[in-house]
């Protein structure tokens, strides 16, 4: 896994630390001892490919006055060195410094870098980089300070050059331990001399400009400034990040958004955390859209609150008819300390997809096309709800020639509508008590939990007003439009009568719906909130006023939690064993019985199935 962080170090200088798994090195390098603060450096024996070879590393000469000087041994006699040679590759990190694309140090001479650790005692400093770039030298300038071939623009500035330096990662050096002692001839031993790094101290870097320049004698010094400093965690501190871009379930477009644990609510949940912790972020999202590998306009989307809703993007296809990819960088930005996290996520489109993103859009004409109208009949003949008005009315035995006679007629064909038969009935009482009637128990206000499927759920309900001597079923002829709602604070689904059903009956409290497929990952995103309500509500058309006619909870059966539920109930069965004799046959006959749980339809102790 690749993952990054970016700090601002100047205005002109933005660094990018690179964790990176991926990236395994194995090459030979040198350890400085600087005898006169018993200060130990890493770096790389000279080879033209890296940065941060020896002959790139600076020594200080005069800390007071911060000068120092090029790193030699034949020069300063208190610098010693010792070689070593590297056969397996391990692990490196990167950091990367980017400038503007036409700056080229204004006044100053150069830059330079210094990445440190502490050892594993926490007292003493190690160096893994101290390196220093002098932009007069012209071999190095063209070699090390590279063109940015895809121009990044963060913080209101785009950065077109940057300095790549690499070196072993302080964590995986870290582990290079057996118990307690560091792994022999390993870079951790040698690099500490029998001592190791500390595998819990952050990572130190150092930033500043050369502010001059001098050569006396063929000795070169430098007059550095003094140094930004900053420091990233051992192992990146946002592992669970993510981004992810998704076709949308409800429309041709795509949504984009960020995660945590591959969960948008927890993305937004971590956002809203972090400002208890000084962390106050926003997230941009650049999305750049390639068609047969040429790149097009990207567009920035910022957003600053309601983290858990997705950017919705629809890619407009100019000319392609293969291939298409619609790149996305999320950049997570802490407005206080400008460093920035950020993910890159792709989705790759055929030319199966292609189609529904093209620029012209060609309009499909029906207007002369013979469209059948479809009525739902009930088993007494009168038609439900299919105009306003006819859902009263009653027709004889003659129903169908009364409706046909009745103004209804024409090119007119009535169509049933295939209805599943196992579906669970749930009993329900508007009021706070349960009650018990017959055997069949009709749950109070707020007492039903529903089970959802990971599939389309046919759900209905039988609605009593109240449940003493006999059942008072609801009328609900008057109450309006009648809908299921599952809702949270911030994410809803609604869903409406399921209409094709012959066995909606509002004047006895029956109704029926339907929970697309589709909608479902919202009810199971509103259900892992924590706040997992469903809602049948009533809405006047008059006074546009919405009321709740009933409430419950909602569980996922694909949930951890209801895997338990029915663990545990199943915990609670009791078996027994008969053997029975007839005929000279013996037979065994098991019985099972198990305790139901009041509060879900799930078993036929919450719900009948007919």
């Amino acid at each position: 896994m690749k993952n990054s962080k970016y700090v601002q170090l100047d205005p002109n200088a933005l660094m990018e630390y690179i964790y990176d798994d991926s990236n395994l090195v194995s090459e030979n390098y040198v350890i400085t001892l600087n005898r006169n603060n018993d200060l130990r450096s890493f770096s790389v024996q000279n080879t033209e490919a890296g940065s941060n070879r020896y002959d790139n590393q600076y020594v200080t000469l005069d800390p007071v006055n911060n000068r120092t000087g090029i790193r030699d041994e034949n020069e300063y006699n208190f610098l010693q060195n010792k070689d070593y040679s590297q056969t397996l590759p391990i692990r490196y990190d990167k950091v990367r410094i980017y400038f503007p694309p036409s700056y080229n140090f204004a006044d100053n001479a150069g830059c330079y870098v210094r990445i440190y650790v502490m050892d594993f005692n926490n007292k003493n400093s190690v160096n893994l980089v101290q390196y220093y770039f002098d932009k007069q030298d012209q071999v190095r300038f063209n070699r090390e300070l590279n063109i940015n071939p895809t121009v990044n623009s963060l913080n209101g500035k785009d950065w077109g050059k940057y300095i790549e330096i690499q070196f072993p990662s302080p964590y995986t050096i870290s582990q290079q331990r057996v118990n307690t002692i560091p792994t022999p001839s390993s870079i951790n031993s040698n690099l500490t001399e029998g001592v190791g790094i500390s595998t819990t101290s952050p990572i130190m870097v150092e930033f500043g400009f050369i502010n001059q320049k001098t050569t006396i004698n063929d000795v070169t010094t430098f007059l550095f400034s003094t140094p930004y400093e900053t420091s990233v965690p051992l192992t990146p501190e946002f592992e669970n990040l993510g981004l992810r871009i998704e076709n949308a379930e409800d429309g041709d477009w795509f949504e984009i958004f960020g995660t945590v644990n591959s969960d948008i609510n927890e993305f937004n949940q971590w956002i809203n955390q972090s400002k208890n912790l000084g962390k106050n972020y926003y997230v941009e999202y650049e999305v750049t859209l390639f068609e047969e590998n040429i790149k097009g306009n990207s567009m920035t989307i910022r957003k600053e609150t309601d983290f858990n809703d997705p950017i919705e993007y629809r890619p407009i296809i100019k000319f392609s008819t293969t291939t298409a990819i619609i790149d996305v960088l999320m950049r997570v930005v802490d407005r206080g300390s400008n460093a920035i996290i950020t993910r890159r996520a792709s989705y790759g489109m055929l030319s199966d997809e292609l189609s529904k993103y093209s620029r012209s859009v060609v309009r499909i004409v029906t207007g002369n096309q013979n469209i059948p109208k479809i009525y739902n009949l009930r088993n007494g003949g009168s038609i439900f709800d299919a105009f306003a008005g006819l859902n009263k009315r009653n027709f004889g035995n003659n129903g169908l020639n009364d409706l046909f006679n009745d103004g209804l007629t024409g090119n007119t064909e009535i169509i049933r509508v295939p209805y599943p038969v196992l579906v669970n009935v749930n009993n329900v009482v508007a009021r706070s008590e349960s009650e018990l009637l017959n055997g069949k128990e009709w749950r109070g206000f707020g007492k039903l939990k529903l089970v959802i499927d990971p599939f389309d759920n046919i759900i209905k309900f039988n609605i009593a007003k109240s449940v003493e001597d006999k059942v008072e079923y609801l009328n609900m002829l008057d109450l309006g439009e009648i809908n299921l709602y599952f809702k949270n604070f911030d994410t809803e689904v609604r869903t409406n009568l399921y209409r094709q059903s012959d066995d909606i009956d509002l004047e006895r409290g029956t109704v029926i719906f339907k929970l697309r497929k589709e909608n479902v990952s919202k009810a199971r995103r509103i259900f892992q909130s924590g706040v997992n309500m469903f809602y049948i509500t009533s809405t006047n058309a008059e006074t546009n006023e919405t009321n709740v006619v009933y409430e419950g909870t909602f569980i996922m059966s694909d949930s951890v939690q209801y895997v338990n539920d029915i663990a545990q109930t199943y915990e609670n069965e009791t078996e027994g064993v008969e053997i029975r004799r007839d005929n000279n046959q013996e037979t065994a006959i098991v019985t099972r019985r198990r305790s139901s749980d009041p509060q879900s339809s799930s078993n036929n102790g919450g719900g009948e199935n007919n």
